[in-house]
């Protein structure tokens, strides 16, 4: 069995997509071992040589990453969580494709075309595979059952909601670090204060409408919190899935987030909000397929005729070029079919039942505890999807790292 390392940074981000790919690799004779990121790191280091998928990093990061594996023998692939969208194409470039070190994959997947020419562009000769992201796959009809019973319970507890997601780690991040240094600290900091006022003008204009913030990991809950003590309509949920909670939603409102894209693949009606533009920072792909307000009068417009939003055209040959494998075809397919081209020989090495694998103290925030029966449960629906009664070993290797294999 070869070993596949599965590393997970953000929990409710990307979590669920990987636990997807292991149970489909786990069907096709690979050995998994997937959590939290560091921990999984160090289980590599100390388990037989295998594949190690990568997340995506920072540049300094990255190399880290790539020499300690490569010294162990692994063979590299990644797929860049960041690599749908990007705020500075170039700065993406220097600093998450760097050429030194992306040379040193075997395989790169790509989440689209546009990807894909990108870092073709920057480096001519890269294995580059069109794949796709297995979170998308998640979005899509046949995998809705895994979210019904959760988007339930949200609906029961908060009733009719309108969902607003916030990217201003710049200007509001969990811990300070001279952010007031950034390029965009500024433009963040104006953007900052309009979705400010934007929340507390529906709170006034819409009393009965509950509004759930949903702030980016990366940011400080405290400010959220503080400003909005008073409001008895305003609830601050950075927890759980966001597609549970966009499934559970009327209406999301972002700017330049992620999750405008996801709304759309998830037939639910998104406001772009735009009170302030500027080419260098604003981020279009998300932008594009959500409802465009510029003011907060629009805004409230938009909210009392969401029925009114509909995909155009435009919007699907957007997507057909920066998300791959949406009309045809599954990520995780095509990532399992691209492990295998690699034919990796395993040495033998330590035993995983002595290892104690500990994660880093400083992930707490981004990763919250992994039981062995979140998985379960996690593959006994994906077995009710598939109609199958497929058994699995789940083995711990320490805090929140497990090894998956099929029974």
């Amino acid at each position: 069995m070869t070993y596949l390392f599965l590393p997970v940074e953000v929990k409710v981000r990307e979590l669920d997509a990987k636990m997807l790919l292991a149970y489909y690799a786990a069907q096709e004779g690979f050995r998994v071992v997937i959590g939290e990121q560091t921990a999984v790191e160090r289980a590599a280091l100390e388990l037989p040589q295998g594949i190690f998928f990568a997340k995506g990093y920072p540049d300094r990061y990255r190399s880290r990453v790539v020499k300690k594996m490569k010294a162990k023998g692994h063979r590299l692939i990644e797929l860049d969580e960041e690599g749908l969208i990007m705020s500075d194409r170039n700065h993406y470039l220097e600093d998450r494709m760097n050429k030194s070190s992306t040379k040193q994959f075997d395989q790169i997947y790509c989440w689209g075309t546009d990807q894909k020419e990108l870092i073709e562009s920057h480096i001519p000769n890269q294995e580059l595979i069109l794949t796709g992201n297995p979170r998308f796959d998640l979005l899509k009809e046949k995998f809705r059952p895994l979210y019904k019973q959760r988007v339930k319970s949200i609906q029961t507890s908060y009733g009719s909601f309108i969902l607003l997601n916030t990217r201003f780690s710049i200007y509001n991040p969990k811990k300070k670090n001279n952010q007031n240094e950034h390029e965009q600290y500024d433009y963040m900091k104006q953007l900052f204060q309009h979705f400010i006022k934007l929340t507390e003008a529906i709170a006034r204009e819409i009393p009965y409408q509950t509004i759930i913030i949903r702030p980016h990991p990366s940011e400080n809950l405290h400010t959220y919190q503080k400003r909005f003590e008073s409001y008895d309509n305003i609830v601050i949920a950075p927890f759980g899935n966001v597609i549970d909670w966009i499934l559970a939603s009327q209406v999301i409102i972002h700017n330049g987030c992620t999750t405008g894209l996801e709304a759309f693949l998830l037939n639910k009606p998104s406001i772009t909000y735009m009170p302030i533009e500027d080419d260098r920072y604003d981020v279009f792909l998300p932008n594009q397929f959500s409802e465009k307000a510029t003011t907060i009068d629009s805004v409230l417009d938009a909210i009392q005729n969401i029925e009114t939003i509909h995909p155009t055209r435009k919007q699907h040959n957007i997507l057909d070029h920066y998300v791959a494998s949406w009309s045809a075809g599954q990520a995780y397919e095509k990532i399992i079919n691209a492990l295998k081209q690699l034919n990796v020989q395993p040495k033998q090495s330590s035993s995983s039942n002595t290892l104690q694998i500990k994660k880093s103290k400083k992930a707490k925030y981004r990763f919250s505890r992994l039981s062995e029966e979140d998985l379960k449960q996690f593959f006994k629906k994906i077995n009710q999807i598939e109609k199958k009664s497929s058994s699995f070993q789940i083995k711990p290797l320490g805090q929140d790292v497990y090894e998956i294999t099929l029974r």
